[in-house]
């Protein structure tokens, strides 16, 4: 066990299913429902940021976005994504085509990490350098 007593919890599915019938399958299978009940019990996430574009790793994995979800997203403004949620370059939510098919923590759920404030992308403070980094442009 890591130091502080806590060990991580990790998802054992894709974030991005065919259907919201597989995604709520899913969530009711044994072990992704006990996922799901420990994010109610969250007090720390460490999560990556990443870009539009999905990662060559990604693409690999075979859950990367399609060509077509990406075109959508960047339509929307989507300049990256923190846990498969997208979000604009202010580091708002955008509301991506294909957000009631992720197997994934909520926006609500990753709010209570802030404090209770409204999700942002990244903590208070350095969510417009975030936005940039994800966008491909300078932090400073």
């Amino acid at each position: 066990m890591p130091a502080g007593g806590r060990a991580p919890v990790f998802a054992p599915s894709a974030a991005l299913v065919g259907s919201t019938e597989l995604r709520d399958l899913l969530a009711r299978e044994p072990a992704m429902a006990d996922v799901v009940r420990a994010w109610s019990r969250l007090t720390l996430a460490l999560v990556g940021i990443g870009s539009l574009a999905p990662s060559p790793l990604l693409r690999r994995s075979g859950n990367a976005i399609t060509a077509r979800d990406q075109r959508q997203l960047k339509e929307l403004g989507a300049v990256g994504d923190m846990c498969a949620r997208y979000f604009d370059a202010d580091g708002d939510p955008v509301d991506a085509p294909f957000n009631d098919r992720l197997v994934g923590i909520d926006p609500d759920r990753c709010a209570r990490w802030n404090a209770g404030s409204e999700w942002r992308a990244a903590p208070t403070g350095r969510r417009r350098s975030a936005a940039r980094h994800a966008a491909g442009g300078s932090t400073s």
